[in-house]
């Protein structure tokens, strides 16, 4: 991949939300959170480069490699990714109170196109047919209604930051795809990539994309509350440590994260496509089924052991943490 020098192809990228997220953070917001995040605090995780546009070689020659598509997160590499939020957390907070002006390009425009999604559609009656064929007649209706409510609620309305009373910057697209890894005995680190959807909210929105689509369920059902209070232990003692005066404990994280409940299922449904075994082009087919296609959709993957264990063991992870009772069940009080 090589680094692109015409300024008619900066000038191209630049006109695109996306990008110009990408390279205003690594410009302008990064090199600040750098220099708080100094080895004295926290090991470098934040990656800055010369080119306006991360170029992933770099990194790879660094020695870190992209995870196998299929293969969700251990507890080591989860482990490496909450630190690293903290960090990151911590110092785009302190970014936010010294500055508040320069993180005001960073609001959630970028997810207002996920109301109403068409990606849902495919993925509905397969994960209710999941729930069929497991006989589980308890979880079909709180499964149809978290679709029903990912289908009708506002993305306006769940990330009004006025809501939140901590916020920082969030990397916004908080899903293994977008961490690279170098392993190296029993030490995992991780960096960071592709900032284009940055955006000012609470910390939680990270956590929330994050662990529904990223990690192993075993890891979530015997470490969870354990790698989420690690997580708020090193993000308070970060904060400390810059001369924050605010805290963020697990009262405020549980609050802010039922409120972002929606990120949670949006994320559900975006590891039904990672664990699916589906090429792109077949994904992408979807959004114009057949009969044909669809049949052979439906049974690619119901018939693809990981696929199944992945999608419904983590349903049955949302049921015991209690987030489906969290949803208003009669989706007609869902904001139209």
């Amino acid at each position: 991949m090589k680094v692109p020098t015409s300024s008619a192809f900066f000038a191209f990228y630049e006109s695109l939300d996306f990008y110009y997220r990408e390279i205003v953070t690594y410009e302008k917001v990064i090199p600040r959170m750098n220099m708080y995040l100094d080895k004295s605090l926290a090991p470098a995780h934040l990656y800055t480069t010369d080119s306006k546009i991360l170029v992933l070689e770099d990194l790879t020659a660094r020695g870190y490699v992209s995870g196998e598509k299929l293969a969700l997160l251990n507890l080591a590499e989860t482990k490496s990714v909450m630190k690293a939020f903290a960090h990151y957390h911590s110092a785009s907070h302190k970014l936010y109170v010294e500055d508040p002006g320069i993180l005001e390009n960073f609001l959630c425009s970028c997810f207002e196109g996920l109301d109403g999604m068409k990606m849902f559609a495919p993925w509905k009656p397969v994960v209710l047919e999941l729930l069929r064929r497991k006989n589980d007649t308890l979880l079909i209706p709180k499964v149809e209604t978290a679709f029903l409510y990912l289908e009708k609620e506002k993305i306006s309305t769940v990330l009004d930051r006025s809501k939140f009373k901590f916020l920082a910057l969030n990397h916004g697209d908080s899903r293994k795809d977008n961490f690279l890894f170098k392993h190296s005995e029993n030490q995992v680190q991780v960096q960071f990539v592709d900032y284009q959807c940055c955006f000012c909210c609470s910390p939680a929105f990270d956590i929330s994309i994050f662990w529904p689509g990223s990690v192993s369920v075993d890891v979530l059902e015997a470490h969870f509350d354990d790698l989420i209070d690690e997580y708020l232990h090193e993000l308070n003692a970060d904060l400390k440590k810059l001369g924050c005066a605010s805290t963020y404990e697990r009262t405020d994280f549980d609050n802010d994260s039922k409120k972002l409940r929606f990120f949670s299922f949006f994320s559900f449904v975006r590891l039904c496509a990672d664990v699916s075994s589906m090429s792109r082009q077949e994904l992408e087919d979807m959004g114009n089924p057949s009969e044909t296609n669809v049949t052979y959709f439906y049974e690619k993957c119901l018939n693809d052991d990981q696929f199944v264990r992945s999608v419904y063991g983590l349903l049955k992870f949302f049921d015991k943490s209690k987030m489906f009772d969290e949803l208003p069940m009669n989706v007609e009080k869902i904001p139209k």
